[in-house]
């Protein structure tokens, strides 16, 4: 049914209305970040792209918002790149030194430019973008991202004449531009990891927290340091990654002071509160309530909930509870950080404490919820996961033989992917 003009007119596209059907969520309501609307833009190229290819809209015509959606998803990701350095600056506590106006810029040069300014924050930064900034170069003649939204500048000028462009391949403009998005779709991913790292406060004014662990991995074991060899070994690093003696010995007791830098030098600092015995109790828990089936689907069907299958489930969590009376709720809570850390993708031995903390001061959790939470094999798989993250050995050395036995005699996979 069509509406008319005054009704339609007292509509407002920019409230919600439940009698519409297509609704979209936006500002709060939708998580508006820069990162969404790139996505869009890039949603909008590929559809475009696609109308074109099935001849359902006339190329000549969708050429200008494909262009334009093109060129605003190069600004936009440099926009996000610079701004997600610029946050590393700040967890450094280095000075930024990009005028606030070039954030505001519409010129992909200047952003370029301003990207490579940038490159001394870390050294892992040239190789996010040194190949995709040359990809950007198609559009720094469009230096205001007005060429493909107006006909003529405010002067009456042709745009497109001023830079003789009369024809646009769009094959080979789809290839630059996938590949660009691709590389800095790798480059953003990678800089909120190194944003991320930076935040658990672990680096030097010349090191990042990736090149002390590579040191850790490269210094000699600790009960060799008395050795001759060690002043080599020393003086290798230091040329290596242009050191003072003054900022080897800092990084050097980052190394000795770190859970999992400290094990790559065979020093073992325990995280968590968990005895050997209660490892081995934990161990053997794990061993005796694991079945066969642990990596299959069970489908319990409200008829099958009798007393037999009732009286199955008790005798279970009885033997759990049993099995793990001797494990304390230190261990318990030790247990459910390492996994906990796996869970929630943290790979940053620093933050364990919070997850330990998180399971201590939670009152919410009680001790039979810990039991039935870490008794089982795939939560365990989980536990060892995190341990390794965290450099606890000789934890790991305890319980592996465990998993490595259930792992044999199921044919279950004894690692956590």
């Amino acid at each position: 049914m069509e509406i008319k003009d005054d009704e339609l007119l007292k509509k407002d596209p920019f409230k919600f209305d439940r009698s519409e059907g297509h609704i979209a969520c936006v500002g709060n309501n939708g998580g508006t970040t820069n990162n969404t609307i790139l996505e869009g833009f890039k949603s909008a190229v590929l559809i475009i792209i696609k109308d074109i290819r099935d001849d359902s809209g006339i190329q000549d015509e969708l050429i200008y918002p494909l262009v334009y959606s093109m060129r605003h998803c190069v600004e936009l990701a440099l926009k996000i790149s610079i701004n997600l350095i610029k946050d590393i600056c700040d967890k450094k506590s280095v000075k930024f030194v990009i005028e606030e106006k070039t954030l505001f810029t519409h010129d992909i040069k200047k952003l370029s430019e301003a990207v490579k300014q940038l490159y001394i924050i870390d050294k892992r930064i040239p190789g996010l973008f040194d190949i995709a900034l040359d990809y950007a170069k198609d559009f720094y003649f469009d230096n205001h991202s007005d060429i493909f939204r107006y006909e003529c500048t405010h002067t009456g000028k042709k745009m497109l004449n001023e830079f003789h462009i009369t024809h646009i391949c769009i094959d080979i403009l789809e290839k630059k531009f996938l590949r660009f998005y691709e590389l800095l779709d790798d480059a953003i991913y990678d800089l909120i990891s190194i944003k991320e790292e930076y935040s658990v406060n672990t680096w030097t004014n010349n090191l990042s927290r990736n090149d002390i662990e590579q040191i850790s991995k490269e210094l000699l074991p600790r009960n060799r340091w008395n050795e001759t060899d060690f002043d080599d070994n020393k003086n290798e690093i230091k040329e290596k990654y242009g050191l003072s003696n003054k900022e080897l010995i800092k990084a050097i007791d980052i190394v000795q002071n770190n859970p999992l830098f400290a094990n790559n030098i065979k020093v073992f600092i325990p995280l968590g509160k968990i005895k050997e015995d209660e490892l081995h109790q934990y161990g053997n828990l794990i061993l005796e309530i694991t079945e066969p089936d642990e990596y299959e689907t069970k489908v319990c069907n409200i008829g099958e909930v009798n007393d037999d299958f009732i009286e199955e489930l008790t005798k279970n969590e009885k033997k759990r509870y049993s099995l793990a009376e001797d494990i304390s709720n230190k261990a318990l809570f030790s247990l459910a950080a390492f996994a906990n850390m796996v869970e929630t993708r943290d790979k940053y031995c620093e933050n364990y404490q919070e997850h330990y903390n998180y399971f201590k001061n939670n009152h919410y959790f009680c001790r039979d919820w810990f039991i039935s939470k870490v008794g089982n094999y795939s939560f365990a798989l989980k536990v060892l996961k995190g341990m390794e993250i965290c450099g606890q050995s000789e934890y790991i050395n305890v319980l592996l033989p465990y998993i490595k036995k259930i792992a044999k005699d199921y044919n279950f996979p004894s690692n956590y992917e």
